[in-house]
């Protein structure tokens, strides 16, 4: 218990949040029933002051709540990011999202692996994505929120291995840096795509990062937009407009990558000149091809009496709790099972 105890001292959460009180509150619902103490900072972007939601657990966790301007973009995020780096004391980082409900103790393995393993600076695991129905039933995807990426290492880095690094324990001294290049490389007009390429990069480029598949570290909501107030406070919300037509908003972001490469020669120490004309002419290709076939479609649906986006019902396999169903309970390992019977009743808004 001693060593459980030692190793949630040294990691901080940061929880980023912004407007969605109904969120806000689920989660702090949670933290209070957890069994241990842990180091957590809310940094708040939203328009609204909600310190007094997470007062509560002042009683139970080290907590820090610090009201940052609002997030009226991506660069104010950045910036609430960045500076809220610089309240963290311990050795060790995790950005958490209030949509999701976290595995502390796989959060546990991840630190112990990274104390045994000083060259890893960030490590992750499996995250399931769920729906909330109007039913209030539970729906798992089948296919996890992130691709497992395996191991990847700092001496054979290159721009087509970019996993997302955001769920996961960072070494705090990395995570600054990441943030600060971040800062370096962008404007006030950063776009949330570039933001996240930006991040993972800087990420890969500084040390070793390794996905554990075996280790759930989170059941993730999906379908946030259905509850949110507005459609600019999501950051999916944002990445899935952003995606609709990607040419334009690619050529605006080049200058970003510019600045990011000028970085990036000094941390890995060799050219990577050919390496960066190859992998954004391929692209720029492969994104103007996304588009057409996207405007294509758009024509052919406007033309067509049938409806293109009809989809056949799939059943998916079902298991009730206490008159909640979980559709797609058998996606789960028997685990992830175990798991999500514990916290079940903590998955509703």
């Amino acid at each position: 218990m001693r060593k459980q105890k030692n190793l949630f001292e040294k990691i901080t959460f940061i929880l980023p949040i912004l407007e969605r009180k109904k969120f806000s509150l689920r989660i702090v619902r949670y933290l209070s029933k957890l069994k241990f103490k842990i180091n957590i900072i809310i940094a708040d972007g939203s328009k609204k002051n909600q310190e007094k939601y997470f007062l509560p657990l002042k009683k139970k966790h080290n907590l820090i709540f610090k009201k940052f301007p609002y997030d009226k973009n991506p660069f104010y995020f950045l910036v609430k990011l960045y500076k809220s780096t610089n309240l963290v004391h311990t050795k060790y980082t995790v950005l958490m999202e209030n949509d999701e409900i976290m595995n502390f103790e796989n959060y546990k393995f991840l630190v112990n692996f990274m104390e045994k393993n000083p060259r890893f600076t960030f490590t992750t695991g499996k995250i399931i994505n769920f729906d909330l129905t109007k039913e209030n039933n539970i729906v798992i995807a089948k296919k996890q929120c992130h691709d497992s990426f395996g191991e990847l290492y700092k001496s054979s880095f290159h721009l087509n291995s970019q996993p997302s690094c955001w769920e996961g324990v960072h070494r705090t001294k990395n995570l600054y840096l990441i943030l600060k290049y971040v800062l370096k490389s962008t404007d006030k007009k950063i776009d949330m795509v570039s933001f996240v390429d930006l991040i993972n990069i800087f990420t890969v480029a500084q040390g070793d990062v390794k996905f554990f598949q075996n280790k759930t570290i989170s059941f993730r909501q999906a379908n946030t937009k259905f509850y949110d107030e507005n459609d600019k406070i999501s950051a999916g919300g944002a990445l899935a407009k952003a995606n609709k037509l990607r040419t334009i908003l690619y050529f605006k972001s080049l200058k970003y990558h510019v600045e990011m490469y000028k970085i990036l020669i000094k941390i890995i120490g060799k050219n990577l000149k050919i390496m960066f004309i190859k992998y954004y002419l391929k692209r720029v290709l492969i994104i103007l091809y996304l588009d057409l076939k996207k405007i294509l479609k758009f024509i052919i649906k406007i033309f067509s009496f049938k409806n293109l986006n009809n989809k056949n019902r799939i059943n998916l396999a079902s298991k009730s709790f206490s008159e909640i169903t979980i559709y797609g309970y058998n996606y789960l390992n028997k685990i992830e099972k175990n798991k999500i019977k514990k916290i079940l009743k903590y998955f509703y808004i």
